[in-house]
């Protein structure tokens, strides 16, 4: 008797972590930054904050790592449609912002072929873009989002 008990608890478990990694490796899992959470997500996203306490190994840095855009690896191998969809989304837990509301289409698509093209981008451009990283919040990102494109 306890040994069938045993058994259907492991099986049980054997289940539910097999229902998971399905759900996780068949890309059903939401990953745009607008996507409402998966169960438990809130909690679990809850549990690396703690205030007061020394910064641990996982809050030192990001995961995954920032591409390095302007040496060649990165997001410079991604379609363009793909790069779009990031940009326009965001990416979940990764510190990718969604910048749908904040960018038009147009200057979505402009940032998806930058950074297709980040590898191939001249030393003058390079400069002009490391200046624009000191340019003041409050000329890079205005307070009123752009205005929508009126239909015909």
């Amino acid at each position: 008797m306890i040994k069938g008990l045993i058994l259907g608890v492991l099986l049980g478990v054997l289940l539910v972590a097999g229902c998971v990694y399905f759900y996780f490796s068949s890309g059903r899992a939401p990953v745009a930054t607008s996507a409402p959470p998966i169960p438990f997500e809130r909690a679990l996203v809850r549990t690396g904050l703690h205030p007061g306490e020394p910064k641990g190994a996982i809050q030192m840095g990001m995961y995954p790592a920032p591409p390095q855009l302007f040496h060649g690896t990165g997001v410079t191998d991604d379609d363009a449609w793909e790069s779009y969809w990031k940009v326009e989304n965001g990416i979940r837990m990764s510190g990718m912002p969604g910048f749908k509301g904040q960018l038009t289409e147009t200057q979505i698509w402009q940032v998806a072929v930058l950074v297709k093209n980040a590898d191939k981008i001249t030393e003058p451009v390079k400069k002009e873009l490391a200046a624009g990283a000191s340019t003041p919040m409050e000329m890079a990102m205005p307070e009123h989002p752009p205005a929508k494109p009126k239909k015909k």
